[in-house]
C-alpha cells in the first residue's frame, strides 16, 4: 500500500462514519428509547469496526498520518 491509498482509506471511514452517525440521529429522532438504544449500539460497532479495518491499518502502515489527520481537522473539520 501507498500512502495515497493509506489516505484514501482514512477517507472513506470518516465518510462512513459520518452518514452513520447521521442515521443515528435520524433514528434518535423517530424511535422510541429502547429501539433506539440496540440500534445505536450496533451502529456505533459498525463505526468501530470500519475504523479499525481502514484508519488503524493505514496509521499503522504510516503512522506520520495521525499528525496529518489531527492538523486537517484542525485546520478544515475533516480530513482532506
Amino acid at each position: 500500500m501507498n500512502k495515497d491509498l493509506a489516505r484514501q482509506m482514512i477517507r472513506v471511514n470518516f465518510r462512513c462514519s459520518r452518514e452513520l452517525q447521521e442515521l443515528m440521529m435520524l433514528l434518535k429522532e423517530q424511535l422510541s428509547a429502547d429501539e433506539y438504544k440496540i440500534h445505536a449500539k450496533n451502529i456505533a460497532t459498525a463505526i468501530a469496526g470500519i475504523g479499525d479495518a481502514l484508519t488503524n491499518t493505514a496509521i499503522s502502515s504510516f503512522p506520520e498520518l495521525e499528525s496529518e489527520i489531527e492538523t486537517s481537522l484542525s485546520k478544515y473539520g475533516r480530513f482532506i
